[in-house]
């Protein structure tokens, strides 16, 4: 005889089945500019809020990203996609990564009692080995405090495996991560900041910078020189970084960040990075170091010193239609496409 609890098993199995198979994509060759994320910027949660799509009757907004080298057109996917009800409620949410190895897609769909949650991975390595890899959660909403859910993991089409994870306290739970993550913040922000790892994350946040929100740019150690406008927002940034010559360390200039914005709002319109380097600072730590290891200083004219170009424009209801990161001759492109009721 067939219980009721393995005829929800079922039914929960079949929906992550069915969404599978909708998510095909292929291997993506190149890479591409520095990864800056739009997403906190334009595409968030936050800002896209059910106020804010039930004021400008949105019915749905697709972002899609082309790489282009050399003038030559390598992919164009989709970066997210968002579909909405009449009532400003969000129905379906989608997130997707590429890279020259594969991607990996994550999207959500809202039912009235349920929700579904996708992600699927499918890359490949150097020796040209296939992986992909599916986790599907189907949650049930049983009433305004309780929820069930049952996971489901895939490898390639097989299903490896399921987790029953019973009836919760949701909202309970979520208490709990929110004070998690608070705990964590807490605890990070009296953390001494290691040289060596500020070296090495050094890059990284320097090419999403300019897209974090203004009060959380994290070069922490040392600080960077901000200049603001009238409006109190951050139109310049000289960001200085620790060098290594030899067996010492020295504090010197090494970017400078020039930001402007959308109207009189916080929205960033463009943002350009240069190279910059104190040569009088570099050089006298060049010559206090071991006659091995004395660098010569980097030559950077006007043009060759642009690291890389944010430019968004076209804007509808505060939402750039047109985004381009440029480094040198490879450029991401983001079009975004709103429909409304």
């Amino acid at each position: 005889m067939v219980t009721a609890k393995q005829v929800i098993l079922l039914l929960l199995i079949l929906t992550c089945n069915e969404n599978h198979a909708q998510i095909e994509y292929n291997v993506l060759p190149g890479a591409g500019p520095p990864k800056i994320s739009i997403f906190r910027n334009y595409f968030s949660r936050e800002k896209l809020d059910t106020v804010f799509v039930k004021k400008h009757n949105i019915r749905s907004i697709t972002v899609m990203e082309s790489l282009i080298i050399d003038d030559s057109l390598r992919y164009i996917k989709p970066q997210f996609i968002y579909t909405y009800a009449k009532d400003g409620k969000l129905m379906h949410s989608e997130s997707n990564s590429w890279s020259s190895t594969g991607g990996v897609r994550r999207y959500h769909d809202y039912y009235g009692d349920s929700t579904v949650s996708v992600q699927h991975e499918r890359r490949s390595r150097n020796d040209t080995i296939y992986r992909d890899h599916q986790f599907c959660q189907t949650t049930y909403f049983i009433n305004d405090t309780l929820s069930r859910s049952v996971r489901s993991y895939y490898n390639f089409d097989t299903l490896t495996k399921i987790e029953d994870m019973g009836i919760y306290d949701s909202k309970a739970l979520e208490r709990s991560r929110r004070n998690k993550a608070n705990k964590k913040t807490t605890s990070n922000s009296g953390m001494a900041v290691n040289i060596s790892d500020v070296i090495l994350s050094r890059k990284s946040l320097t090419e999403r910078m300019c897209i974090l929100p203004t009060g959380e740019f994290r070069f922490e150690n040392p600080k960077p020189k901000l200049l603001k406008d009238s409006l109190d927002r951050v139109i310049e940034v000289q960001g200085s970084a620790y060098h290594q010559i030899g067996s010492k360390y020295f504090v010197a200039p090494f970017e400078h960040l020039i930001i402007s914005y959308y109207d009189t709002t916080n929205t960033i319109e463009t943002c350009l990075s240069y190279y910059q380097v104190d040569r009088n600072k570099f050089e006298k730590a060049a010559q206090d170091a071991p006659q091995g290891a004395r660098p010569t200083f980097p030559h950077c004219y006007a043009d060759s010193c642009l690291n890389f170009q944010f430019l968004a424009s076209d804007f509808i209801v505060g939402i750039p239609q047109k985004i381009a990161v440029i480094k040198g001759s490879t450029t991401k492109q983001y079009t975004t496409t709103i429909t409304f009721w």
